[in-house]
């Protein structure tokens, strides 16, 4: 089988530099969303596009400048083979052409801090590995490795909703790294794979990012 590469204040607390998470309770803060992409996220580079209908995503803001716990679930996903057409994509252990990912861990920082815009950089949370998720598509897998950042807004309110954006480049992402950080990328052999999602947040109780 070929292996292809993907590669809320806080009482009682000191406040952290901003960008930062405050809640009127104490951390953690769980949380849940779902993607409102009416087409569903995707996955692409120009050697494989990976399709889902809906992606449902389940964490915790777990203190001022950190969110862990992070797993994605990418349901009815499908992609489009060469000579075999379209094929399932799935996790092991799943049904209904299902991913599910490893835990992952956010670290927030800055993409802009004149504007200010904010980001998530989302990455394994175990350490001493790369790999977010792997999966077969019949007869090749799928290994998605490295780091993505999301675009986290709103910015300076209060409130138990949110939205975390994915956005896509024509390689790799629009949002490249944090302010004064390193390029983070998912590749495919070397090549930056794109994702487009939003994901619409519901948290446990009430979170600012404040910025």
């Amino acid at each position: 089988m070929a292996a292809l590469v993907v590669g809320a204040v806080a009482v009682g607390s000191a406040s952290a530099a901003l960008p930062e998470f405050k809640t009127t309770g104490s951390f953690p803060v769980t949380f849940t969303s779902v993607s409102a992409l009416p087409l569903g996220p995707t996955f692409k580079t120009l050697a494989i596009e990976v399709k889902c209908k809906m992606a449902t995503v389940k964490g915790e803001v777990g203190g001022a400048k950190l969110v862990s716990k992070v797993v994605f679930t990418y349901t009815e996903c499908t992609t489009i083979l060469a000579g075999i057409g379209t094929v399932g994509c799935k996790s092991a252990g799943q049904t209904g052409n299902t991913i599910v990912t490893l835990p992952t861990m956010a670290e927030l920082g800055y993409i802009n801090k004149a504007i200010p815009t904010v980001g998530l950089l989302f990455h394994p949370e175990a350490a001493g590995t790369t790999v977010i998720v792997e999966f077969p598509c019949s007869i090749i897998t799928v290994r998605v490795i490295g780091n993505v950042i999301g675009l986290a807004s709103p910015l300076n309110s209060l409130q138990t909703t949110g939205r975390v954006e994915f956005t896509p480049a024509q390689m790799g992402q629009v949002e490249k790294n944090l302010e004064g950080g390193p390029t983070d990328k998912l590749e495919l052999l070397g090549e930056e794979v794109s994702i487009m999602d939003t994901e619409e947040e519901t948290f446990s109780s009430a979170v600012e990012l404040k910025a």
